[in-house]
């Protein structure tokens, strides 16, 4: 850790957790002036002050794209329940989508980044959502997008698929996203720790740097525990 800190972000913290107790714990900050730099731009876009000081078990950070994995599980257990299935089309759910060529994608290529449409990258995507409310704007935007190729045969990581498929689960449930992750991942998890923050859309697909009035889902810097699990232990996301 000493040795690869700086080249990995400049702050990480390692935990090593057994039999229901946190046995072993180290953390190394070894920033840079760039990366200086870095932390003290995003919290102030945030109006924060900027946070220099080493991660500790209990410094919460946005979790960023890990958010992904949590959104994909949190829409399974909708597939599990046999509420929604993989193969289903989105334009079923969001005939905003079909109004403009979108509506033949499927679950399973929102999952997997196989979407077609060519989103912008995460930083110009920002900015275009920055000023969105709500659910149904944001898939509003996401209809207009031009495509690249048909679903199923272009892989392009981005947020839009995650947002769409989020965007059906609100619709089967008549629930928003937060609740809904609230309802069925956090709370049968016992993840006490782990929130939305405080600002307006819910951010399903999540960005490191994202516009501050986007939702990041916030943990525990190393970890979130639940039932003796370890949920994810995050080395670095400065």
């Amino acid at each position: 850790m000493n040795d690869n800190t700086s080249k990995m972000g400049g702050r990480a913290i390692l935990m090593i957790y057994k039999d229901g107790k946190i046995v072993y714990t180290k953390s190394v900050s070894d920033l840079n002036a760039q990366q200086k730099f870095a932390i003290k731009a995003v919290a102030e876009r945030q109006g924060k002050d900027a946070n220099f000081d080493a991660y500790t078990i209990d410094t919460k950070i946005p979790i960023a794209s890990c958010s992904k994995w949590l959104s994909a599980a949190l829409i399974m257990t909708f597939v599990d329940e046999g509420k929604l299935n993989l193969t289903d089309t989105v334009g079923k759910f969001l005939p905003v989508l079909s109004q403009h060529g979108k509506g033949n994608i499927t679950i399973s290529e929102c999952l997997s980044h196989l979407t077609g449409i060519d989103a912008p990258s995460i930083k110009e995507s920002r900015g275009k959502m920055k000023d969105i409310n709500t659910m149904d704007e944001a898939i509003e935007k996401i209809a207009v997008m031009p495509m690249e190729g048909e679903p199923g045969t272009v892989f392009h990581y981005s947020n839009a698929g995650l947002q769409i498929a989020a965007a059906v689960i609100e619709k089967i449930s008549g629930k928003s996203f937060q609740t809904l992750f609230a309802e069925r991942i956090a709370q049968p998890l016992d993840m006490k720790n782990t929130d939305f923050g405080t600002t307006k859309l819910h951010c399903q697909q999540a960005a490191r740097t994202a516009h501050p009035k986007q939702q990041l889902l916030q943990a525990p810097v190393c970890l979130e525990v639940f039932h003796g699990w370890i949920i994810k232990i995050i080395i670095v996301l400065s």
